[in-house]
C-alpha cells in the first residue's frame, strides 16, 4: 500500500510539473481553430440555427459548448491551477468582440484582434474574427 501511495504522489507531482511547462495541453493551437471553423462553417451554422450541437459536439477538437448570450466552442487548454489556458472560438450575431465570459474589462485593439490584460496580474485575453459572426479566443488565467 504505501508503494501504491508514494507512486500516486510521484505521479500528480509529475503531472503538475509537465503542465507548468506547457507539455501537458488538449487544446487545439490558433491555426488549427480557425481551420476547423471555415472547414466546418456551414455545419455550425446549422447547428446555431436548429439550436442543436450534436453534430456540432462530434467535429474533432470542439471540447465542450455552451449556449447562452454567445456560444462558446472550447477547443481545449494548457496548464495546472494558477497557470491555466483556455482556447476555442465563440459565435455571436451582434458582432461584439468583447462578449466572451473571460474579458474582465475594456479590451483594446491588438494586432489583428483585441486584448485585455488585468492591470495587476497575470490574468490575459485575446480575441480575434475568424469569419462572419465566428471569433477566436485565447485566454490566460
Amino acid at each position: 500500500m504505501k508503494k501504491l501511495y508514494v507512486l500516486l504522489i510521484a505521479i500528480s507531482m509529475l503531472s503538475v510539473m509537465l503542465s507548468s511547462c506547457g507539455l501537458l495541453s488538449d487544446n487545439l493551437s490558433k491555426k488549427e481553430i480557425f481551420k476547423l471553423v471555415k472547414e466546418n462553417e456551414t455545419l455550425l451554422l446549422e447547428c446555431i440555427s436548429e439550436n442543436n450541437f450534436e453534430k456540432a459536439s462530434a467535429i474533432k477538437g470542439i471540447r465542450k459548448i455552451e449556449v447562452g448570450e454567445i456560444i462558446d466552442f472550447y477547443c481545449g487548454g494548457a496548464g495546472f491551477g494558477p497557470e491555466t489556458s483556455y482556447y476555442g472560438f465563440y459565435y455571436t450575431t451582434d458582432e461584439n468582440m468583447t462578449a466572451i465570459w473571460c474579458a474582465g474589462g475594456s479590451v483594446t485593439a491588438d494586432g489583428k484582434g483585441y486584448s485585455w490584460a488585468e492591470e495587476d496580474g497575470d490574468n490575459r485575453y485575446y480575441t480575434e474574427k475568424i469569419c462572419d459572426s465566428f471569433y477566436y479566443y485565447e485566454a490566460h488565467f
